[in-house]
């Protein structure tokens, strides 16, 4: 039984979702537990938060568009999500998660810069006149799944979204440095990993669980602290597949860079990473 007063699932830990795979995997190699991979955009987004309600508490991490004067690799805490239509939800939290990552980086000899501000949820990428107009709004950063994943939560869940910026004013996609701000990306995700893990297991008073949590969301397969919210569940009884006949092996795909989104990861071709 799960002590409704720790932010943890059944298994006694908070769930990490990150929407990208080059993400999940740089949380994890952090330390962050568990990693539930949700999805690129909206309707992987909303299709993830119905499996991730049954989880008591919640941080959303991955990388961002940042507005003027951040810069590749700063971490931003959304103090508030608005999603495309302007509704506003206002986060609690926000404040206790920036102090725990500030004191993180003072510790680190390159620990990377911690901002707060509102998070603005968008459907396509940020492009230089879009990120200008959200910034005259007093938009800090820029994703495409916080407020979708945000959906239908309940209202005294504790839940947090930390964004690292990927691409800023100065720093666009389609340039050349997108690979390096990537990297810089990747790294300040590992940073964080470990203390978004530690705030989940804190003892502010949390939703109890749902005693029909989803197993995909609160354990991974082979042991790991790796779950993939985008493969449709199959259903009980399903059989798998019959053998069609020796398959040709297939040609290796070159390693993705941080910084670049494939169509495994939703996205419809190999492009530099989304701003969201």
């Amino acid at each position: 039984m799960t002590d409704a007063g720790d932010r943890r699932d059944a298994q006694g830990r908070g769930v990490v979702a990150a929407p990208l795979r080059i993400e999940a995997h740089a949380l994890g190699r952090g330390g962050a537990v568990p990693v539930v991979r949700t999805g690129m955009g909206e309707r992987k987004s909303r299709n993830a938060a119905v499996r991730l309600r049954s989880v008591p508490a919640l941080v959303i991490a991955g990388m961002g568009a940042g507005m003027r004067g951040l810069k590749p690799g700063e971490v931003v805490v959304a103090t508030e999500v608005r999603d495309p239509s302007g509704h506003v939800r206002v986060c609690p939290w926000a404040d206790e998660v920036a102090a725990a990552l500030r004191e993180a980086a003072a510790s680190a000899s390159l620990g990377p810069v911690v901002h707060t501000g509102p998070v603005a949820t968008v459907r396509k990428l940020v492009r230089p006149a879009e990120r200008e107009a959200l910034a005259a709004r007093g938009v800090v950063a820029a994703d495409m799944e916080s407020s979708f994943l945000l959906g239908g939560s309940a209202e005294d869940r504790p839940w947090a979204v930390v964004r690292v910026v990927s691409d800023a004013p100065g720093h666009e996609l389609l340039r050349p440095g997108i690979v390096r701000n990537g990297l810089k990306a990747y790294t300040s995700l590992k940073v964080v990993a470990p203390v978004l893990s530690a705030w989940l297991r804190g003892p502010h008073p949390a939703a109890a669980p749902d005693e029909t949590a989803d197993p995909a969301v609160s354990s991974a397969p082979d042991g790991r602290n790796e779950a993939d919210l985008t493969r449709t569940p199959k259903a009980p009884g399903a059989q798998a597949p019959q053998a069609q006949g020796p398959r040709a092996p297939e040609a290796p795909q070159a390693p993705q860079a941080p910084g670049m989104v494939s169509e495994q990861d939703g996205g419809d071709d190999v492009r530099p990473r989304r701003d969201a």
